[in-house]
């Protein structure tokens, strides 16, 4: 599995909607903050306080972009990656040792505690 490549076909449309949303953002929070300002008797600050609530909004949305591309090929090798190599040697061991086979198979150890 590891030889073949993971086909990303839609990662750069997912990239261009995200980065969209993150510029629209403060545009489209602006007229509640206004309104949440005029109410609080702060509506001179509410330019100013849209931009931490948007950044906060924005930073969200990016991590959730950046976890999505961590996990999107879960066969690199990487810490948070499937530990493939293991699971593949300990179910050719388990399957030799049933059909009554000596095997000097080890399972695979961990390097620096990461399980490849």
């Amino acid at each position: 599995m590891k030889s073949y490549p993971y086909a990303r076909n839609y990662y750069s449309i997912a990239v261009l909607l995200v980065m969209v949303y993150v510029a629209i953002i403060p545009f489209s929070l602006f007229p509640y903050a206004q309104d949440l300002g005029k109410s609080a008797g702060i509506g001179q600050w509410t330019a100013w306080l849209n931009v931490p609530f948007s950044a906060v909004v924005d930073w969200l949305f990016i991590s959730l972009e950046k976890v999505g591309e961590n996990s999107s090929n879960p066969f690199e090798g990487g810490p948070n990656d499937v530990p493939i190599s293991s699971i593949a040697r300990r179910i050719e061991i388990e399957m030799r040792t049933m059909r009554g086979e000596q095997t000097d198979l080890k399972p695979i150890a961990a390097k620096d505690n990461i399980l490849f």
